[in-house]
């Protein structure tokens, strides 16, 4: 949801501020491989 809320942000920045010249951009990573990934993927798996 986070992601998404930057996203949403930042396409309703370019819709407005588009008028002026001004673009928006933003960089959203993806996910890392943590050992809280490792759980959450066994658990996911129901291994």
């Amino acid at each position: 949801m986070t992601k998404y809320a930057v996203r949403g942000l930042m396409q309703v920045a370019a819709q407005e501020l588009a008028q002026y010249g001004i673009t928006v951009n933003s960089y959203c990573p993806g996910t890392f491989g943590t050992s809280m990934w490792d759980v959450i993927d066994k658990k996911w798996d129901g291994t």
